[in-house]
């Protein structure tokens, strides 16, 4: 994994945090401290997360990586996915990834929806809460590489 870490340690990673649950931010802040980031970005619900979102686009950078929770107030985690798509669509910008966390995974159809490469979302990956140190960095090491190669 260092050696992953040096390769694209040049490269930065624009991410956008969102989740209602300070301690959630502050957690997955500190696994992307891990990472090489330029911006870590943080939106306490939907609303928030997607006028961040729009606001950096109009300001000509990329947000690179969303981690979502899918549970939040104004507009909740599936409902940002779908403005980010649809924004993405309207001004033929390259999809960000996103990454959807929650502490319910019992409805098996939702998150099926959520991760299908051909539906309206495309989110590459689904967590389940608590989020575990190791497996999280992994997979945000692993969405880092995938967008800056």
């Amino acid at each position: 994994v260092a050696t992953n870490i040096e390769k694209f340690q040049n490269k930065r990673l624009r991410v956008l945090l969102a989740d209602d649950a300070e301690f959630n931010l502050d957690l997955l802040s500190d696994y992307l401290s891990k990472i090489p980031t330029s911006d870590i970005l943080r939106a306490n619900n939907g609303k928030k997360a997607f006028d961040r979102y729009v606001e950096i686009n109009q300001q000509g950078k990329k947000i690179d990586l969303v981690v979502t929770d899918y549970d939040m107030p104004m507009l909740n985690g599936k409902g940002l996915v779908e403005k980010i798509r649809a924004f993405e669509k309207e001004n033929n910008l390259t999809e960000c990834t996103i990454i959807m966390i929650s502490g319910n995974d019992n409805d098996h159809n939702m998150i099926r929806d959520l991760l299908n490469p051909r539906g309206e979302h495309r989110v590459a990956k689904f967590m389940t809460k608590p989020i575990l140190y190791l497996s999280s960095w992994r997979l945000l090491l692993k969405a880092s590489i995938c967008n800056l190669t």
